[in-house]
Order: structure tokens, then sequence, then C-alpha cells
């Protein structure tokens, strides 16, 4: 009887021990045919740079184990830490895949007769930048045709007009006054002008000294020796012939004259 209790107090007390152990290690489920030796491996070495070789893991114990014929084993505490001291997997959980949202497409159902008060202010805009661009177009077109001045005045203030050109000539713009009668059909004063132009640039050339109390014949003295003075006297008398006599101008003749005159003023 004391041997049967002596027994049950020994097995009791190893079942205990063996309760204790595994309480303070932890425990990991492997194969049984995991041969012993890699049960009781050495240590690893505290270098970091340890390399566990492929050669010392049998790949086929740890992928090729049977789940029926497993068994508990302990593992030491000290050893699991050192093996995993310096592992962190914590950034190595990859970041999350950017969705790159697609904007819908719009497809055309033909033109949009909706009263869609924007587009139609983006019209009015246009039309209105070419309304304005036509109109400066039109100013700027009007300015360079009409006379640079509407009235001109002589050095003693005197209003310069087609009736008393003839005694302002060296102060005024004669080709202004040209055009004026060329584009009011005046030939008669077309002619006009044109001998005025060639008693300035003779004035001015010194083959003639101008003044306003001179007469057409007072010029053709003073270029009785001068070699144009034979076509100074053709155009004076056609001037005269022209401007004071009763006959009409018509265009055909007046294009005839003014080649001659043109020319004489080009040899001036």
């Amino acid at each position: 009887m004391k041997r049967t209790i002596l027994l049950v107090l020994l097995a009791f007390g190893q079942v205990w021990t063996t309760l204790n152990a595994q309480s303070d290690t932890t425990t990991v489920i492997l194969p049984d045919e995991i041969p012993e030796e890699l049960l009781e491996q050495p240590p690893l070495p505290d270098d970091e740079n340890y390399v566990v070789s492929d050669a010392l893991v049998d790949k086929k114990a740890i992928f090729g184990y049977n789940k029926d014929q497993t068994t508990v084993r302990p593992i030491n505490t000290d050893r699991w830490r050192k093996a995993t001291e310096g592992f962190d997997y914590s950034k190595d959980v990859p970041e999350p895949v950017k969705k790159v949202e697609e904007k819908p497409r719009k497809s055309y159902n033909g033109p949009d007769w909706n009263w869609n008060f924007e587009s139609w202010g983006d019209i009015a805009k246009v039309f209105s930048a070419v309304l304005l661009l036509g109109l400066l177009g039109w100013l700027m077109y009007s300015f360079m045709q009409a006379p640079a001045d509407s009235v001109i005045r002589a050095g003693d203030g005197t209003a310069i007009t087609i009736d008393n050109l003839d005694a302002y000539i060296q102060e005024t713009d004669l080709e202004r006054f040209l055009r004026e009668a060329l584009s009011n059909g005046n030939y008669s004063q077309a002619i006009r002008i044109y001998y005025l132009q060639i008693i300035k640039d003779l004035s001015q050339k010194g083959a003639i000294e101008w003044s306003r109390e001179k007469t057409n014949r007072d010029y053709l003295r003073e270029m009785r020796h001068h070699p144009q003075f034979q076509e100074f006297r053709a155009n004076t008398r056609t001037y005269e012939e022209v401007w004071y006599g009763n006959g009409t101008l018509d265009q055909r003749l007046f294009e005839r004259i003014e080649v001659r005159m043109k020319r004489f003023l080009g040899a001036i």
C-alpha cells in the first residue's frame, strides 16, 4: 500500500514538473520524421551577419509534413529570441495601389440648341471682338484717306484755299489740292495746280524769283536764257488756254497734258 502511494506521488511530481516546464517555453508542432539531431542544433552565434544555410534546413520536413503525425516539442525561449532578434516586418507592408479615376467621356449627340447662357456669352465675346477690330480698321482707313489738316494757314494767319493758292505756293502742300481736284474730276483746276508746282520748283532751283505781284510774262522773261525755256513757254501757253479759255477739258486731253507737265517737272 505504501509502495503504491509512493509511486502515485512520484508520478504526480513528474507531471507537475512537466507542466511547469511547458508554461515557460513556446511550443511548435513538428513532424515525426524530423531527425533528432535537428532538434538539438547548437545555439546560433551572436553575429548579426550570420545566415542560416539552406543545407541545415530540411525543406521536406517543413513543407511536406503529415498533419496526422505531429507531436508537441518544446523550444527554448532564449534561443528563439536570439534567432528572431533584429527582424522587423512592419515596414514590409506594400503601399496601397492608387486608383486613377477616369473621367467619363462625353458622347456627341449633335449640336446643343438649348439656351446655354454660358456658351452664348462666349459667342458674344468673339462677335464683340470682331466688331471692334472692324471698327478700328475702318477708323484707321478713314483717317489715312482724310486730309492731314482741314484748314491750312499761312504765316500771316490767312487760311489757304483753292482760290488764293497762287499767292501762297511757297507755304502749302500743292499735292493735297491736286488730289482733291483729281478726285472731283476738276481737270482744269488740276492743270492750274501743275503749273503752280512748276513755278514753285523753278523758284527753289533759282531759275526765277517768285513774287505775288509777278505775272507769267515776267517769269518768261526771266527764263529767256534758260536751257528749258522752250518747254516752260509751251507749258505756260497750255495753262493759260485751259485756265482762261472757255473750252472744255475732258479726261483724255487732260492725261496728255499731264504727261508733258510731269516730264518737265522731272527735268527741273
